[in-house]
């Protein structure tokens, strides 16, 4: 994760989103160095079962594979204990 900053009344917040799945207004400028090969404002396609919980990915998900080694490398696994240092996912789980 890098960092980019971000000043609204005075206060300064620095983030940044390298490969992430967010949620965000669409109105909101994400053609920014803050946003970085993100998946914004996925779609049910994407997880196995949100209405379950089931935030495992799907067979037809375009998080699949596109995840960043170097990031990988930093959290080399799922919450599962799953490897993520090869093909990395985008989101908590490896396929």
């Amino acid at each position: 994760i890098g960092f980019s900053s971000y000043t609204k009344g005075g206060k300064k917040f620095v983030y940044s989103f390298d490969h992430c799945l967010i949620r965000i207004d669409p109105k909101e400028n994400t053609n920014t160095s803050s946003y970085i090969s993100c998946i914004k404002n996925v779609g049910k396609e994407i997880f196995k079962s949100r209405i379950d919980n089931d935030y495992t990915l799907a067979e037809s998900s375009p998080a699949l594979n596109i995840g960043s080694i170097s990031i990988a490398n930093m959290v080399p696994t799922d919450l599962k204990g799953k490897s993520r240092t090869t093909s990395p996912d985008l989101g908590a789980y490896e396929k």
